[in-house]
């Protein structure tokens, strides 16, 4: 019985520090993985916002463009036809979406169209 009683004098604090020691590793572990997910996001997000921004600078470029008021000073011209400046419109706004980015992209080497 004594022999039993050793054991456990033994026994139990070295559970004591093995459940210390985990639960210390596991926080550890997991604050570290926190702090990676956390500087991915960042990440992440440093490299959507620009290119979100430039997306939506085209958009507003290109609804600039294609509207009626600007459409009808560059398209229209005196004797047109109702059907020819409808041909027309639609041409001019088709040619506009096809145009492509109005500025370079990063990155690239391309030259602006406009």
């Amino acid at each position: 019985m004594e022999t039993f009683y050793d054991i456990l004098k033994m026994t139990i604090p070295a559970l004591l520090v093995f459940f210390t020691a985990w639960v210390v590793i596991r926080n550890m572990i997991r604050n570290d993985q926190d702090k990676r997910r956390q500087e991915l996001v960042l990440q992440n997000s440093r490299t959507v916002t620009p290119i979100k921004l430039q997306a939506y600078e085209r958009i507003v470029l290109f609804l600039e463009r294609i509207s009626l008021e600007s459409l009808l000073v560059r398209v229209s011209s005196p004797g047109m036809t109702p059907a020819q400046l409808h041909s027309a419109l639609l041409t001019t706004i088709r040619s506009e979406f096809e145009f492509g980015p109005p500025f370079p992209m990063k990155g690239t080497n391309s030259v602006n169209k406009f």
